[in-house]
């Protein structure tokens, strides 16, 4: 279904001399939207089972570092090539999923199949385990509530620019730095114990956010192009390890009898509190108070979270 869509989306007449289908464009979003998802939390639940603790932090790294690079193959490509290579790589990958064969090891015993109330009932009870709390939830939601505040107002501070260069320093320059960082950090993972590694990701956030506020200061100062290409490096160096390490820390908390439901319910929550509060609470604070306040607002949620 995900390749009918693809198929679909790289017919669609994506010219300058020719009117936006953005009826036809958002609904194949949508669809895309959908059907990824299905198939990344049968994914997640597949590698939550077959992947050990010395390998979940790499695993998360090469899985989001890929994801980044389809951010930049895409801007540098534009609309035809990228969904074609979507095409390509999804054809690939369903002729993998339908040769695997689950190990021994990575398939659910039958007793702990689950029925749709008992999967319902799964989602509340989740939290009730030790280790999964209350606490646990708010780092969840939290984790990444400065830099997604600080990520949203780059595009708008880059107003000045061109679309051509905000896309290529921001998605292309940046998500190369960030796909490094996150092999760094992935690297790390199997030195570093997880404790550790918490303290110093959450730490790098701090950093990330004080690179927003120099590139706004830059921009307002009319600083040299170079200073802001270096501070929108620096974000993304520093913001893209949490994305590895929460994923990670979530895959210990996924059971061996519902790894899939476990993860994507933290993982959602995780992702869905950024979306809220990047383009909600940073967009709409910055509106109302202006970037410098906004800014001054995720340094100071960045130290105490």
């Amino acid at each position: 279904l995900l390749i009918i869509t693809l198929l679909w989306l790289g017919m669609l007449p994506m010219s300058p001399e020719q009117p936006l289908p953005l009826a036809a464009l958002v609904t194949g979003c949508l669809l895309i939207a959908l059907l990824t998802s299905v198939q990344d939390i049968a994914a997640d639940g597949l590698s939550c089972r077959l992947l050990g603790p010395a390998q979940r932090g790499l695993g998360n790294a090469l899985q989001m570092a890929c994801g980044m690079l389809g951010f930049a193959a895409g801007e540098h490509w534009g609309w035809q090539p990228a969904i074609w290579s979507l095409t390509a790589l999804n054809t690939l990958t369903l002729v993998q999923a339908l040769a695997y064969r689950e190990p021994a090891h990575a398939r659910p015993a039958p007793h702990a199949q689950l029925t749709i109330p008992q999967q319902w009932q799964r989602l509340w009870r989740f939290w009730q385990q030790p280790g999964t709390s209350w606490r646990w939830l708010l780092v969840v939601a939290t984790a990444n509530a400065c830099f997604c505040m600080a990520y949203g107002l780059m595009t708008p501070m880059l107003a000045g620019w061109s679309m051509g260069q905000i896309g290529q320093y921001l998605n292309i320059y940046g998500v190369l730095i960030a796909t490094l960082s996150m092999g760094g950090i992935g690297l790390l993972m199997r030195r570093w114990s997880l404790a550790r590694t918490m303290r110093w990701v959450l730490g790098a956030q701090i950093l990330a956010v004080l690179a927003v506020i120099l590139m706004h200061w830059g921009l307002n100062r009319h600083a040299p192009t170079a200073l802001i290409v270096l501070c929108i490096a620096a974000y993304m160096a520093f913001y893209t390890p949490v994305d590895v390490l929460l994923p990670t820390l979530m895959m210990e908390r996924a059971s061996g009898s519902t790894p899939a439901t476990d993860f994507s319910m933290q993982n959602g929550i995780y992702f869905g509190s950024g979306i809220l509060i990047s383009s909600a609470a940073g967009l709409q604070l910055a509106a109302a108070t202006g970037y410098g306040t906004t800014l001054g607002i995720a340094l100071l949620a960045s130290i105490v979270l």
